[in-house]
């Protein structure tokens, strides 16, 4: 399976303020143009802001002198998602950010997402097999959901000579990275054919298993010598306010997957969708929601612009794609006609004091509700916590904040058999991360094998 081709590749560097598009790849020879304007800096900026810590500038070099594999082999010993990094990454916060051309008046930085999509894609299309496996240790590691943080882990265990399984409860790998980024970033073709090649260096993947049903934990324990968690977040987060079971309502996890697997069709009623949150997922709902030709979408938010949790860049594409939004407001009731919604009931907040996140808190203003019409409303407000998503968890994994608690530097939880990355762990950062978590995770497991003996 390759990435479907959508709209025409922009010019190399050429900033767009639109954000990132669902691009196919570049040509060898854009790529090439491009990997000539990098100034292979020593001790690289860009390679210091990168979660994975890719090597950029040499990966770029090997792109400039024509050793496409060995471009990929660097991008892939550090990040075994890579290709989908290079398209879903907010670089602009990123390595991008960091690339010196970009303080020189009339230059661009570097498009180093789209150079090291160019480098992975050239060789997962050819099915390069660019690794060899140790020899084999004759250990199996059980690992719980194929999503990102379980890929690159089992990619990694491979590498170490260990026997990954992974067990997903789906049909088909990817999670998340599959099914909820926004289309206008990557379509869901991508990374289907990215986790395809990964599993075929030498992992095995189990389909349609639930962890905690269907295999209980104990039975990982007596069949696995270790166990990794990868199954990121659970499902929407509601509202908790009456009447949000009304037609019309739904989270925006579930809306970005439906639109992705081609199960939505926008109701011709939804002319006015009032999307709740702030953060990066409220945003590329509300993007989406317009390219699928909603005609008005307002973002619903309790605090003010400055303290959203998205990204500036994602946010500025909404707007020119037509978004609006309902600063310092918070939605205490759906409204509902015939149980379907017809909009919110909202008060006003006002900014107080700093809260444990540093952000200015939001504070109700007394007496100040007021009606906000509309024909649905889209909940992106966090995910449920991971323990939905594992019945039976043994007790003593120790969990805070809705999250495994794990050791930042090997991702071992508060058992030395089990280890854990990705969104359950770190409460939903970017795919980039979830990848080193994973390549860190199969890192400990192997210390952690290697004084088991044999």
């Amino acid at each position: 399976m390759h990435a479907r081709s959508a709209a025409p590749s922009r010019d190399p560097g050429l900033p767009d303020a639109r954000g990132p598009r669902a691009e196919p790849p570049w040509s060898a020879h854009a790529a090439l143009i491009e990997a000539s304007r990098c100034l292979y800096c020593f001790n690289a900026p860009c390679s210091r802001a990168c979660p994975a810590g890719v090597d950029v500038a040499e990966f770029i070099r090997s792109i400039r002198t024509g050793a496409l594999r060995s471009a990929a082999r660097l991008v892939l010993s550090a990040n075994a998602l890579g290709e989908t990094c290079g398209c879903v990454c907010p670089t602009e916060m990123l390595c991008v950010g960091e690339c010196v051309l970009g303080a020189i008046d009339g230059q661009q930085p570097i498009a180093i997402g789209r150079l090291q999509r160019f480098a992975l894609h050239w060789a997962r299309s050819r099915r390069l097999r660019l690794f060899e496996a140790a020899p084999p240790s004759g250990k199996q590691i059980a690992l719980i959901g194929a999503g990102p943080a379980s890929l690159a882990c089992a990619h990694e265990l491979v590498r170490l000579g260990h026997q990954p399984v992974l067990l997903e409860c789906a049909e088909s790998p990817g999670g998340l990275n599959r099914t909820a980024i926004a289309p206008h970033k990557m379509d869901t073709d991508l990374p289907l054919a990215e986790a395809e090649w990964l599993v075929g260096f030498g992992a095995q993947v189990r389909y349609g298993v639930r962890v905690g049903v269907d295999v209980p934990f104990a039975e990982l324990e007596r069949d696995y010598d270790a166990i990794f968690i990868g199954v990121g977040l659970g499902p929407d987060r509601k509202l908790g306010v009456p009447r949000e079971e009304a037609e019309g309502v739904m989270g925006a996890i579930e809306l970005l997957h439906r639109i992705k697997s081609g199960d939505f069709v926008r109701p011709p009623a939804w002319e006015r969708v009032l999307v709740v949150g702030g953060g990066n997922s409220a945003i590329d709902a509300a993007r989406t929601l317009k390219e699928i030709g909603t005609p008005e979408v307002i973002l619903v938010y309790r605090r003010n612009e400055e303290q959203m949790k998205g990204y500036p860049h994602e946010w500025l594409a909404a707007k020119m794609a037509g978004v609006t939004a309902s600063f310092l407001t918070q939605p205490v009731e759906v409204l509902a006609k015939e149980g379907r919604a017809r909009g919110l009931r909202c008060i006003r907040m006002t900014l107080g004091d700093a809260d444990e996140s540093g952000r200015l808190r939001p504070v109700p203003v007394p007496e100040s509700e007021s009606e906000l019409a509309g024909d649905a409303v889209v909940v992106a407000i966090g995910q449920a916590d991971p323990q939905e998503l594992l019945p039976g968890l043994p007790e003593d994994i120790r969990i805070a904040g809705g999250r495994i608690v794990v050791s930042p530097e090997t991702g071992v939880t508060s058992r030395p058999d089990y280890f854990a990355g990705g969104d359950c762990t770190n409460g939903g950062a970017e795919v980039v991360n979830a990848a080193a978590e994973g390549l860190r995770a199969a890192r400990a497991i192997d210390h952690y094998l290697s004084g088991k003996g044999n």
